[in-house]
């Protein structure tokens, strides 16, 4: 039976990592991935409180998974369950890539504003994670009505070696949300147009609601 533990921003964190990813790069494998999807006639996938909305890339190349929080994996916040996560990978295990959004409330002494996440929380955090790591604050942000900032993390993993992330969180009160982008360093150097394009579609796609998500009890 699994732990059941409060959303800090640590252990959501860490959960979401544990998730399994593909470990290393086929880049023409990718290629024909990325260019093989057609997103017009794709559903939408949700978290079961509606906090996340994100298109299902879902077809014979690519899976996407739906995380919500629930009593099998978290204590109530406020009284509430509310947030998850949703990740779309290539089905190839081969292929060292996702995106990833992710959204949860967490207790009111437990807020940090987006600046202290970055120059604080995310470097020590990959410090843990990886042998090497560096975070680069980007430019501040708006999107869906909260206010946030974009950065990049450039690490070396023991056993998968270079990997960047590209990422964008937001804090709306008790709320925290991410939106990004990892994967091999091979990859964004050789293909980062074609990966660009993906995911900003897939991006433009995501509805994220913090203060007005109907959580569940």
């Amino acid at each position: 039976m699994k732990e059941v533990f409060s959303l800090s921003h640590v252990e959501f964190y860490d959960m979401q990592l544990n998730m399994t990813s593909p470990l290393e790069v086929n880049v023409f494998a990718l290629m024909f991935l990325l260019t093989g999807i057609s997103l017009a006639a794709s559903p939408m996938l949700s978290t079961d409180d509606g906090s996340i909305v994100a298109l299902d890339l879902t077809n014979e190349r690519w899976e996407c998974e739906v995380r919500s929080s629930n009593a099998k994996i978290s204590k109530p916040i406020d009284g509430k369950y509310s947030g998850g996560s949703i990740r779309c990978r290539p089905k190839n295990s081969d292929l060292f890539i996702f995106m990833n959004v992710m959204g949860y409330r967490v207790p009111k002494n437990q807020v940090m504003s987006v600046e202290k996440l970055i120059a604080d929380f995310y470097p020590k955090h990959y410090e843990r994670q990886f042998q090497k790591s560096m975070v680069k604050a980007g430019k501040k942000t708006a999107y869906y009505g909260m206010n946030g900032q974009k950065y990049m993390m450039f690490a070396t993993h023991k056993s998968k070696g270079a990997i960047n992330k590209l990422a964008e969180i937001y804090v709306d009160g008790q709320w925290f949300f991410s939106v990004s982008l990892e994967g091999s360093d091979s990859v964004f150097q050789s293909h980062g147009k074609e990966i660009g394009k993906l995911y900003g579609k897939w991006q433009q796609s995501l509805k994220l609601k913090g203060k007005a998500a109907a959580a569940k009890p």
